[in-house]
């Protein structure tokens, strides 16, 4: 409820030059006991509103590890911090299975004045695209394929013969990497099996000036990433 501030700062003078009891205090002026209890505390301490989850000293903890990770070229996002205090070892009965939420997150920045958020990411690629042409922005990624879905027990209605399993992981693989430039111009394809060798069969019927490579693994290597970057990317620019 909210009292009127100079009825609420009488009665808490009155009880601090001692001529009301609290008691006395609460039933003069029409305020919960409680209501003046809990203003006298936070008076004495110096804190307002509702006492912080952690302790002053674990939210002090907490930032200067999140602001020594920015420094060292790691900064955290919003989850990780509030996975950072989701902690094991202790259980926090306000948090719902022990996470804060993304309340808490504005509230523990906005206690802690050394950290702010700020969006590092795109200011730096604003600056640095700053009178770049599209044609000149190529974004690439490489993509794993696989093919050996590998043997497991699964529920389905009895009587069946055979399942259909579609899944996204297996034993051995295959890489493709793809780039696109910001005009729309999809650069070909540059495909690596996992083989020690290449053989002529591997490399028919792709897309045209699609190129193929193998390594060890079937995933993309420094020398690898090299041979793209020679024969695909710097032949288009």
């Amino acid at each position: 409820m909210n009292y009127e501030p100079q009825k609420m700062e009488q009665a808490l003078e009155d009880i601090r030059n001692k001529r009301k009891s609290l008691r006395g205090a609460s039933e003069y002026y029409g305020i919960p006991k409680s209501t003046l209890f809990d203003k006298l505390r936070r008076q004495k301490d110096g804190k307002h509103g509702a006492p912080t989850k952690l302790s002053e000293q674990e939210e002090k903890m907490f930032a200067e590890a999140i602001t020594q990770f920015a420094e060292w070229g790691f900064p955290m996002t919003r989850r990780d911090i509030r996975c950072l205090v989701n902690r094991k070892g202790k259980q926090i009965t306000q948090f719902k299975d022990n996470m804060p939420g993304i309340e808490w997150f504005y509230n523990y920045v906005s206690r802690n004045k050394i950290l702010t958020e700020i969006c590092t990411k795109y200011k730096e690629i604003e600056q640095t695209l700053e009178r770049v042409e599209p044609m000149n922005i190529v974004n690439y990624d490489e993509t794993n394929l696989t093919d050996d879905p590998g043997k497991q027990k699964v529920l389905c209605r009895r009587g069946s013969k055979m399942v259909e399993n579609i899944i996204d992981s297996s034993k051995s693989s295959t890489s493709v990497m793809m780039a696109i430039t910001a005009t729309g111009q999809l650069l070909p394809p540059y495909v690596i099996y996992k083989s020690v060798y290449l053989y002529p069969t591997w490399i028919e019927g792709g897309p045209d000036g699609t190129m193929y490579n193998r390594t060890k693994s079937g995933w993309f290597d420094g020398p690898a990433f090299k041979h793209w970057f020679d024969r695909i990317l710097l032949p288009y620019f």
